[in-house]
């Protein structure tokens, strides 16, 4: 059940505000969409990677921390050049409105930083957390990120498949 938050895209797409802006300009990496949570991206970016496995993740807010473990999506996004890139209060502020207009959480509000370059949030979907962080690897050029990165993991219970008895059951009968 990785895709158990299609039935928000009409809500996400209503409330990602900039984000529904025209066609990428670059091709994306092969292989690489969109996070079905965020269905479209800031306009002039196109998909340099992504990656989508089972793993697990630790996300950091100021006052707190969080260990997930489930289904993680990972896209980074870049532009030819960093004056067709956006301020990184640009992007990040979009995404924590299209969370906020899910009922999401902000932990880490861009809006109360002083530079309004990350996001952690989270929301509930379908009985599960789904965390959400937006940041930048690479540095401000111009006032604007030329990449950014979007990380979506929907915690799955499923994801813990070792148990600390079935081990020590096996160890026992093993002498």
């Amino acid at each position: 059940r990785p895709r158990a938050w299609l039935h928000l895209l009409p809500a996400l797409a209503l409330g990602a505000g900039a984000l529904a802006a025209g066609a990428a300009l670059a091709q994306d990496a092969k292989g690489c969409k969109d996070p079905a949570m965020f269905p479209q991206r800031i306009p002039n970016f196109s998909i340099a990677s992504c990656r989508v496995a089972a793993d697990t993740d630790t996300f950091r807010w100021p006052g707190g921390q969080q260990q997930a473990m489930g289904q993680r999506t990972e896209v980074v996004y870049k532009v030819p050049k960093p004056a067709d890139g956006a301020t990184p209060k640009y992007i990040v502020g979009n995404y924590a409105n299209a969370l906020k207009g899910i009922g999401g959480e902000l932990l880490q509000d861009p809006a109360k930083g002083s530079l309004g370059d990350r996001l952690t949030g989270r929301v509930l979907v379908d009985g599960r957390t789904v965390w959400v962080h937006v940041t930048s690897d690479s540095g401000v050029a111009g006032g604007n990120w030329s990449s950014y990165k979007v990380v979506v993991l929907q915690e799955d219970a499923a994801a813990q498949v070792v148990t600390a008895r079935k081990m020590l059951d096996e160890l026992n009968q093993a002498g």
